[in-house]
């Protein structure tokens, strides 16, 4: 009897990773020599040359290549297992083989997301696989039933297991992990994926719509936040399902510094799930907000998805510069709501981000015309 399950799908159509994740030697701070827009100098650590975490399994039929076992656990599948069938991937429909592992069925997590659009990545103790389209929305750690889900701890059924260079995950983890952000239909012997919505957009696409623009001036309403002293927002609507909140006493920063620090840092190289900049000189899309905001005192959360609902929300026609702006990504999601990126405003209708390796790392983009424009979601305050 096949048994239907719903799970979202999210993420870009990015062919997903798993890499090796060896960490660059301690630096001294630096934007790695990408201040005032100049690009990441050439005379790199062997670990940033070959960039931290960068892909070594594609999804999908793609060669693979190979990478050597992570520190931090027996990552080795146990025996007695059945080989999977092979995966199929098309517009209506991707099936994806079961292996068997001690009579449990277990999904290959690099067949798996390559056609959801989703990639992974160890994390530097190799005790965990991060999950996500620019920034890590799942952790699940090797041989532990213990996961997060957009910040949250949650508890998987069974332990996800590495294999070589692979990570099997159980598929009745799979409703747990993913819940209903990827639909599919389990067969028996395999899975079948949902087939694609009308989004078709892929990462590569993103980075071909991706209008990216020199700083120009900004407009004296965005240049100045107004008043100093906390602001006072009753009743403001929060844009992501007609909630409605109070908000108090946002912190009074300097906008123009805080803007300024996040331009010194153009040119630094993209990594999904990146560690501490301080180690990995890398940055990720919330990563790098939450970096250039911290020095600032204000504490973001880790993830984008997190970050969307600190502060206060903000009409797009009411942008401040030093507003977080926020963004879906392509993929098989179920609802095209779901945030899965995040800029920081700096007037004029431009931002600065990053969000892809072949990106050039952290950029100033357009959210009027081009793919973010086509992808905006909602902006929160949270500094004034």
């Amino acid at each position: 009897m096949m048994t239907s399950k719903r799970v979202l799908l999210a993420g870009t159509a990015l062919m997903l990773a798993l890499a090796a994740s060896g960490c660059a030697g301690q630096q001294q701070e630096n934007p790695s020599g990408a201040e005032n827009g100049k690009s990441a100098p050439k005379n790199e650590s062997k670990a940033q040359q070959a960039g931290e975490g960068r892909p070594m399994l594609q999804g999908g039929n793609e060669t693979q290549s190979k990478s050597k076992a992570q520190p931090g656990g027996r990552m080795q599948a146990k025996t007695n297992e059945s080989q999977p069938s092979k995966l199929q991937v098309n517009d209506n429909e991707a099936t994806i083989g079961l292996q068997q592992i001690d009579g449990k069925p277990y999904v290959s997590l690099r067949d798996l997301l390559g056609p959801v659009g989703y990639q992974m990545r160890l994390s530097d103790d190799g005790r965990e696989v991060m999950i996500g389209g620019t920034d890590p929305l799942y952790k699940v750690g090797l041989d532990s039933v213990k996961a997060e889900r957009d910040g949250q701890t949650i508890m998987l059924a069974e332990p996800a297991k590495r294999k070589g260079d692979d990570v099997l995950i159980p598929e009745s983890a799979l409703g747990d992990l993913f819940q209903e952000d990827i639909r599919y239909t389990n067969g028996g012997s395999d899975i079948k994926l949902s087939p694609l919505s009308d989004d078709r957009e892929s990462m590569r696409d993103l980075e071909k719509g991706d209008v990216s623009e020199q700083p120009g001036g900004q407009q004296q309403s965005e240049a100045k936040q107004g008043g100093g002293g906390p602001m006072i927002i009753e009743g403001e609507e929060d844009g992501g399902g007609g909630m409605k909140m109070q908000a108090a006493g946002l912190p009074n920063v300097d906008i123009d510094a805080l803007i300024q620090t996040a331009m010194k840092y153009r040119g630094v190289p993209y990594l999904f799930g990146a560690g501490p900049y301080s180690r990995t000189k890398r940055f990720d899309c919330s990563s790098f907000t939450q970096y250039v905001f911290a020095k600032y005192g204000i504490k973001l959360k880790r993830v984008s998805y997190n970050q969307a609902v600190q502060g206060i929300f903000v009409s797009k026609a009411n942008l401040r510069r030093g507003d977080l702006v926020f963004f879906s990504v392509p993929g098989r999601f179920k609802s095209d709501k779901k945030v899965g990126h995040v800029g920081i405003y700096i007037g004029s209708g431009q931002m600065i981000h990053t969000f892809s390796t072949n990106s050039g790392g952290v950029h100033i983009s357009s959210i009027k015309s081009g793919t973010w424009a086509r992808r905006y979601l909602r902006a929160r305050r949270v500094a004034t």
